[in-house]
């Protein structure tokens, strides 16, 4: 059997024919649990023939909520041996609870956009001269499954992309946060960006407004300012995968950026704030933050002069003034970001408001609901302080000390 898989067009062929053929999708949950071990074989599959499947869980506990995630990994004999593929998925998530949230503003379809639409779009504008990279993974695949009552529960919605854990990329450490030398590569890595798409919206802007809705969350462009831009959304520790130093372990090399489910317009101090203030150590905000700032802003503008994009006279002060006016809004992100992902209870309180949303009756309502700062419905934010909130911060030492750390610093900040 005669093998074409090492192009990234012949890859999204194979992965294309094996989920639509195999219906591969609502088999995952169980191929990860009960075929863990041995995995499942598919013996006459068009143009593959015979392949071997194994799935396994994506990601540990508590590293991803809005998705759940696999990894898949192929076998297939071809005419010069035996060959192997993987890619990781992400479906739309058990935990009814976070479920209904996510369904409720597509967030799955919005990423799917982004990495099948808007990158590509992006990637025009990247031309190799200019050596402004895009450190995000290829897709291989993604279907989307509409919710129809009483027939399709949207559990066919997935997105396949390039496999980073076999390329040698892992998480760093959320509990202990970044330091300087992780801090200086993901700023790098946004900056870039950023300044691909601030340039972007400013070809767009015009031709492209009436559209940019069905790709990304809209706020207003006017109150971004001159680097109104296309946000991460995101972008904190857990969204980032780091390739390390063969010798050095923990000197990261590159990296890549996951998980645009929730990209929007805005200003980039609040990708910029969002990370230093979810994702770093402490002290690594004391001694580096306007070293790490000012490193941002250069390779920023370096980039945008690349790219003939125009600040209008905005300066590295005007950068600072909007530094201290976004730090406080942005420190309150960060202290929920903290409290959600540090505290060890809040699986335990997730699991438990599943199991209350799977015995409530199903409701039946067109109405649009009130959105908050998250892009959730005011609803679900007030179920996920509540939750934060009934965990004492006493409990945990590593979070206490973070969060009153940021808010002397914001505090400080500020002059207060």
């Amino acid at each position: 059997m005669t093998c074409e898989v090492e192009s990234l067009a012949e890859r999204q062929a194979f992965w294309k024919t094996l989920f639509e053929e195999e219906k591969l999708t609502s088999q995952l949950a169980s191929l990860a649990t009960k075929h863990v071990d041995h995995g499942v074989t598919y013996y006459d599959m068009t143009q593959y023939g015979q392949i071997h499947v194994k799935v396994e869980s994506g990601s540990a506990l508590g590293d991803n909520f809005q998705s759940d995630t696999f990894i898949v990994t192929v076998q297939m004999l071809c005419d010069t041996g035996e060959k192997t593929l993987s890619t990781f998925i992400k479906v739309l998530p058990s935990n009814i609870f976070i479920r209904k949230s996510v369904c409720k503003y597509r967030v799955h379809q919005r990423e799917i956009n982004i990495y099948q639409n808007f990158f590509k779009l992006l990637r025009e504008i990247h031309r190799p001269d200019n050596e402004i990279p895009l450190d995000v993974p290829d897709v291989y695949y993604s279907h989307i499954e509409d919710i129809i009552p009483g027939e399709t529960d949207g559990s066919g919605t997935c997105i396949l992309l390039e496999n980073l854990k076999a390329e040698g990329y892992r998480m760093a450490d959320k509990v202990e946060g970044a330091d300087y030398q992780h801090c200086h590569m993901a700023l790098t890595s946004l900056a870039h960006y950023h300044a691909l798409t601030l340039s972007a919206l400013v070809e767009w802007v015009t031709s492209f407004t009436s559209r940019i809705s069905e790709v990304i969350l809209v706020d207003t462009l006017e109150s971004s300012g001159p680097l109104g831009c296309i946000l991460h959304g995101d972008y904190w520790i857990n969204n980032i995968l780091f390739k390390y130093d063969v010798k050095e372990t923990n000197i990261p090399v590159s990296l890549k950026m996951l998980d645009f489910q929730t990209s929007r317009i805005g200003h980039p101090l609040s990708d910029v704030l969002y990370f230093f203030y979810s994702s770093t150590k402490p002290e690594t905000r004391e001694k580096h933050m306007l070293v790490l700032l000012r490193q941002y802003f250069n390779k920023l503008t370096d980039d945008l002069q690349l790219l003939s994009v125009s600040l209008d006279d905005y300066t590295w002060q005007d950068f600072l003034s909007d530094y201290k006016k976004r730090s406080l809004m942005l420190m309150f992100m960060g202290i929920m970001v903290l409290s959600f992902v540090l505290n060890k209870k809040t699986l335990t309180k997730l699991d438990e408001m599943d199991a209350e949303e799977r015995l409530k009756e199903p409701k039946v309502s067109d109405e649009e609901k009130v959105k908050g700062e998250s892009g959730m419905s005011l609803d679900v934010e007030e179920s996920m302080r509540n939750m934060m909130s009934s965990q004492k911060l006493s409990d945990n030492p590593v979070l206490t000390d973070r969060i009153l750390r940021l808010i002397d610093e914001v505090k400080t900040l500020n002059g207060s």
